[in-house]
């Protein structure tokens, strides 16, 4: 019995140890997993950072752009404003002219008609 003893502790020490290899080589697994996943996370939280300053550029252009648009439309608008001026004007000197030919006309006629009843 004396023998057995011994031999039974150094076996429960080597499947201790074994068993402890083990479970060292799991964890030391896990560790490596978790650092991989650490760095996933790292690359990707940069490449969010990234996204996120393209998409703020993008923001600053467009508004940028908006405003461009604006002044571009409010031109627009005074031009706009400046030709219906410009076409009521004309329009009305035209209105003006046809009236003055009009005018004319009539008395050029009524000269004629004064004429014939003149000479008769």
């Amino acid at each position: 019995k004396a023998e057995k003893e011994p031999t039974f502790s150094l076996l429960n020490l080597l499947s201790s140890t074994e068993h402890e290899r083990d479970d060292f080589s799991k964890e030391y697994k896990e560790s490596e997993e978790d650092t991989s996943s650490l760095s996933d996370l790292q690359e990707k939280l940069h490449d969010l950072h990234t996204t996120q300053e393209d998409t703020n550029n993008n923001l600053k252009n467009l508004s940028a752009a908006q405003e461009t648009q604006k002044e571009e439309m409010a031109k627009m608008m005074t031009l706009l404003k400046a030709m219906y001026r410009k076409q009521a004007t004309q329009e009305r000197s035209q209105s003006q002219s046809l009236l003055q030919l009009r005018q004319l006309s009539q008395s050029d006629h009524l000269r004629s008609q004064s004429e014939l009843e003149n000479l008769n």
